[in-house]
């Protein structure tokens, strides 16, 4: 399979301003999909570098407040609310070129 010329684009939404303050970025991919997949991966970078900064919790802080309330949780409950958290935050688009 060849790889095609892609961009891609990704931030974070609200009050951080969202694809409007972001530029497109190209890149190689065998697939749209798979552009679409490192446009993810770089929100969620992007996500990961402001964690504990703006109200953005990483997992550690959610896994405290479960502490704090005394309420009974597995790291897999304190995974799913840091990615439901986490995507909620994220934009991100991808689109091929020629």
């Amino acid at each position: 399979m060849e790889r095609k010329s892609y961009e891609i684009i990704y931030a974070l939404g609200g009050g951080f301003g969202g694809l409007d303050n972001a530029e497109w970025v190209k890149i190689e991919a065998y697939s749209l999909q798979d552009a679409m997949d490192y446009a993810y991966e770089e929100a969620c970078n992007e996500y990961a570098s402001y964690e504990g900064y703006h109200g953005l919790r990483d997992e550690s802080e959610i896994a405290e407040e479960f502490e704090e309330a005394d309420e009974e949780f597995t790291d897999e409950d304190v995974w799913q609310i840091y990615v439901d958290e986490r995507d909620g935050w994220l934009e991100y688009d991808a689109r091929e070129v020629e």
